[in-house]
């Protein structure tokens, strides 16, 4: 595991930032590298995930990563660690993450530039999965209300994230639900739409719009026909 550097530009200067990942899975064979190659740490035990939460208490990025895995696990304690690290990515999140560190001169071209920044969406980065190798539902559920309410780290650009608002705003959570709504649309244009996925999305669609929509917001909820 490593920290990789995002340089991302704001105005004419360029920030640096570091993100936690990681190369590779270790003691895996080439078909479940393949199966958890999203999951870095889907081989520690809840001991070993508790471990490097207190080891990285101060890391918002290292935070993310073992909240995903825990979405992921079942028992008690699992659920219980990750609603104590949503808490504090949360914290970290609202003292300012990530922390730039020193400023960089322009490039030459003048152009913006994004190495290592993420290639997913917002909900896709947080870990939001559907399918037969999705989140289960109630975890699922979870996770989109935790999205809705809570501030969010800062990914791909400034542009991107001005997109998202603040939380438990209606742009926010119309953000969302168009999100979802398209993920629908084009699976449904597929040749052989996945109908797992295509009916998880819905369900998501239908639990935003009961839990967050009805009685505080009027703005057009999207179809995803």
């Amino acid at each position: 595991m490593h920290w990789r550097n995002i340089t991302v530009r704001y105005g004419d200067r360029l920030r640096h930032y570091s993100v936690f990942a990681t190369t590779n899975i270790s003691r895996c064979s080439a078909t479940e590298m393949l199966e958890h190659s999203d999951r870095p740490y889907f081989e520690n035990s809840i001991v070993d995930l508790e471990s490097l939460s207190n080891a990285h208490w101060a890391d918002c990025g290292a935070l993310i990563h073992v909240a995903l895995e825990l979405f992921h696990r079942k028992t008690q304690r699992a659920i219980s660690l990750r609603t104590r690290l949503l808490e504090r990515i949360s914290e970290l999140i609202a003292q300012g993450f990530p922390w730039p560190s020193t400023d960089a001169e322009p490039t030459d071209s003048n152009s913006a530039v994004f190495i290592d920044a993420p290639t997913t969406g917002m909900l896709g980065y947080l870990g939001y999965r559907v399918g037969v190798s999705g989140v289960a539902t109630d975890d699922r559920l979870a996770l989109l209300s935790t999205i809705y309410t809570h501030r969010l780290p800062q990914i791909n650009s400034a542009d991107y994230m001005l997109q998202w608002c603040e939380p438990s705003t209606s742009i926010r959570l119309r953000k969302m639900a168009d999100s979802i709504a398209a993920f629908v649309r084009n699976a449904k244009r597929r040749a052989s739409p996945p109908r797992v996925a295509i009916d998880e999305w819905e369900a998501d669609l239908q639990y935003l719009y009961t839990k967050h929509y009805l009685g505080c917001y009027n703005f057009f909820w999207p179809n995803t026909d």
